[in-house]
């Protein structure tokens, strides 16, 4: 499906509600597969899954912005600090990567990524 501006419309996220249906464990299960998974990350741990992938906390240095360098905004200070702050990171394993190029090869869409 195509918008205005010809990019393709965002695949629709699956819920936890409907991965418990499909996969034919609990709602409670994979909250607590969630909530251990988010635990290990707290910790400064790596999270793998098998065939699907990893996933690792990730700190982002504090950044300093000149205010030229951004916008001449009557009233913003003159240097602009953004903190440091963690984020995660996902690495799809070679097994989910490859079957994402075959699913997107075999109906003639590429999965974009948008910047």
């Amino acid at each position: 499906m195509s918008t205005k501006k010809g990019r393709k419309k965002a695949r629709e996220a699956v819920g936890l509600h409907e991965l418990a249906r499909r996969s034919g464990l609990t709602y409670a299960d994979l909250t607590n597969l969630v909530e251990v998974m988010s635990a290990a990350l707290d910790a400064g741990e790596r999270v793998q899954l098998t065939s699907f992938g990893s996933f690792r906390g990730h700190k982002l240095a504090p950044r300093t912005f000149d205010r030229r360098s951004i916008a001449n905004i009557v009233g913003t200070p003159d240097v602009i600090v953004k903190p440091e702050r963690l984020t995660v990171l996902f690495s799809p394993s070679p097994v989910l990567r490859e079957r994402l190029n075959d699913a997107g090869d075999a109906s003639g869409d590429s999965l974009e990524r948008s910047a």
